[in-house]
């Protein structure tokens, strides 16, 4: 469902932006601040395909 995984963290970012800490939904802050939490969450998908991608080939 579009979502990534740190440990003990969980984001979904297709649809309205969801985390989850633990089992709870943290309060993401004002629009401006989810959309910047947003930009980090994909930026660090980014990396981790391009470190991944790079590691396996």
């Amino acid at each position: 469902m579009g979502e990534t995984a740190v440990p003990g963290v969980r984001f979904s970012v297709l649809g309205p932006l969801r985390a989850r800490r633990d089992g709870v939904e943290p309060d993401l802050g004002s629009p401006q601040q989810r959309a910047v939490i947003v930009v980090l969450v994909l930026v660090l998908v980014l990396v981790l395909v391009l470190v991944l991608g790079t590691a396996g080939g």
